[in-house]
């Protein structure tokens, strides 16, 4: 009796295919509950002909709250290691259930964060394409019909994942780790002003040389790639749009073959973009663990001379770990960031060259 109990009421927690949109419905509905229901979440009309960058300004009194508490989580996570070691020489079991206590706290303090987050993204990704569709509904029909709908369509869904790719890219990655850099830097400088000077240095040298080597192929490659997918997602819409006629001339056959041959040469051409990503990262891989060896020659030979404790030594060579474990990734973010930037830009020129409404629609 008790496991058939059991059994049925595991049942209400499948998430397969089976369970009622209903039940899922009540579950959504529940969790809007508790977290409350947001009536900011407004969609903005953004004028093509300004910036890009204005959606920023629309949602600052979200984006500054959000990008602040991700600072404050960053540097107390970086500042750990180098805590615990100083609370470990102290000796005193308070100082280490104070520094958990306030650690703790950081994290519940995160969940507005995380409230922030998917509103922030949503806003601006439907923004954009709800401005976008808006644009094309107004504009004189004419200028539908000397450009492709694929094409139309293909601009405006890699507009709108930019936006979303670049506060993705600004909020976890890219911020995060500035943040955490600097943190370091002061932290160990506090200890050590020499061993805060090499790390900064070696640091510095290490974003350099990963942002350089990343920048070096995306400036040559991405409005290629971005008009190879062009031509992909054109004869893919197309075909799908004038399926009819196309069945008419009976010229399916000839219109897929065409499909297939330029996606593979989409697949092609992006592989060996992204081959050659990946294996200049190498470049600041080897540097990295060169600052390593210098870093930790410096924090041994001060252990040494008795000028820092071992303790201490182990805290620092923790927080610098942690302070530079994303440091490798940055070129590859500063990278995809600037694709998104020329996503959103690419969508913006389109539309300021697309055309113009001379009579009123949806007013």
């Amino acid at each position: 009796m008790f496991l058939k109990r059991l059994k049925d009421k595991l049942k209400l927690f499948k998430f397969d295919a089976e369970a009622s949109v209903e039940t899922q419905e009540k579950y959504v509905e529940n969790w809007e509950k508790t977290i409350g229901k947001r009536d900011n979440l407004e969609i903005f009309e953004l004028d093509f002909k300004g910036n890009w960058w204005d959606i920023f300004a629309k949602l600052k009194s979200k984006i500054i709250p959000l990008w602040g508490i991700d600072i404050i989580n960053q540097s107390s996570w970086i500042l750990f290691p180098i805590l615990i070691a100083w609370v470990i020489q102290t000796g005193k079991y308070e100082y280490l259930f104070y520094l958990i206590f306030i650690r703790i706290l950081t994290l519940i303090v995160s969940l507005i964060y995380y409230r922030l987050e998917p509103e922030v993204f949503m806003q601006a990704k439907r923004s954009i394409t709800t401005s976008a569709t808006k644009f094309f509904m107004e504009v004189d029909p004419i200028n539908h019909s000397l450009r492709s709908t694929g094409t139309i369509i293909s601009k405006v869904n890699r507009g709108s994942s930019s936006i979303e790719n670049l506060m993705g890219i600004l909020t976890w990655d890219i911020l995060p780790t500035g943040a955490g850099l600097l943190t370091t830097f002061f932290a160990l400088a506090a200890l050590d002003w020499q061993i805060g000077l090499t790390c900064i240095c070696l640091i510095c040298l290490l974003i350099i040389a990963s942002i350089l080597v990343q920048n070096f192929n995306t400036n040559f490659t991405n409005q290629y790639s971005i008009n190879l997918e062009d031509k992909v997602e054109e004869i893919s819409i197309e075909n799908l749009q004038q399926v009819q006629f196309i069945r008419s001339v009976f010229a399916t056959e000839n219109q897929y073959k065409k499909q297939v041959a330029q996606t593979s040469l989409f697949m092609q051409k992006n592989t060996a973009i992204w081959m050659s990503f990946m294996i200049l990262t190498w470049i600041p891989l080897i540097l990295y663990y060169v600052a390593v060896l210098i870093l930790g020659w410096l924090v041994m030979y001060k252990i040494n001379i008795g000028e820092i404790s071992l303790v201490i030594g182990s805290g620092i060579l923790g927080t610098y770990f942690l302070g530079s474990n994303n440091i490798l990734a940055m070129g590859e973010k500063v990278r995809r960031a600037s694709q998104s930037v020329k996503g959103v830009q690419d969508l913006y020129k389109f539309i300021q060259s697309f055309g113009k409404s001379t009579f009123p629609v949806l007013k």
